[in-house]
């Protein structure tokens, strides 16, 4: 059972009633899923640090949950890249049966020490990810993880990483071919301080591989050159790792 809380034009609540209006909530020992949407004014300075809080505090009530998604709202209630989030560091502990975590907006974003036995899915949605977040989830402890899903965003919004920091670049196991490694030649001059980069298991013509040879000053791995299979017109490419 899943439900969703917000604050809307319609109920005009306060950040403390919204959480009253959870804790006091008659399905909230069968909820499976907990969605919450605009916590009040949230492009401000409300962030929504109290709703994690609320969740942590009272941590035998929201055990029982298996997917959490915070910062569930519109643009007309908050541009994404406006929404204040919090500090998750308390939170995975609070709920040991959580599988699916969605947080949207990234602004004021602390995920702390990430350990969770359970966790199968998380996701950030946001204008652009900082630095210091990426290096939190760098450092996850997550053994059942299946899905991370990061919107990375752009500089003007938050993003600050950059691929100068990067020296390996693996693009391998997959289904590279020509239009690919056209655009990495596009952007040669971004990619030309690699110590290496991992193209190996691709499906790249001979003239490409010669064409990226000449092209990157780096070294390059293009071994396991691989041929589409051909069905009857129906073309066929297999990644390294599929079923």
């Amino acid at each position: 059972m899943n439900k969703r809380f917000n604050i809307d034009w319609d109920n005009e609540l306060t950040q403390e009633q919204l959480i009253n209006l959870i804790l006091t909530d008659e399905d909230l020992p069968k909820l499976r899923s907990l969605t919450i949407g605009n916590w009040g004014d949230c492009w401000e300075d409300e962030t929504c640090q109290p709703i994690i809080d609320m969740i942590v505090e009272n941590a035998p009530r929201f055990a029982h949950l298996e997917s959490l998604f915070i910062g569930d709202m519109e643009s007309e209630d908050c541009e994404i890249s406006w929404i204040k989030q919090g500090d998750y560091s308390r939170l995975y502990a609070a709920l040991p049966n959580l599988k699916e975590l969605i947080i949207k907006g990234a602004s004021d974003l602390r995920l702390g020490a990430i350990h969770h036995e359970k966790l199968e899915h998380l996701e950030i949605i946001s204008g652009g990810i900082p630095s210091n977040v990426l290096a939190e989830l760098q450092n996850a402890q997550l053994p059942a993880l299946k899905t991370l899903k990061l919107f990375l965003g752009v500089e003007e919004y938050g993003f600050d990483g950059s691929l100068d920091n990067v020296m390996v670049l693996e693009l391998s196991c997959g289904t590279l071919t020509d239009s690919g490694a056209e655009a990495l030649l596009e952007h040669k001059d971004r990619i030309a301080h690699l110590e290496t980069l991992d193209l190996h298991h691709h499906y790249l013509t001979p003239e490409m591989q010669e064409k990226l040879k000449a092209a990157l000053p780096i070294p390059l791995n293009l071994s396991e050159a691989l041929e589409p299979d051909d069905y009857d017109g129906d073309i066929y490419m297999n990644a390294m790792y599929t079923e």
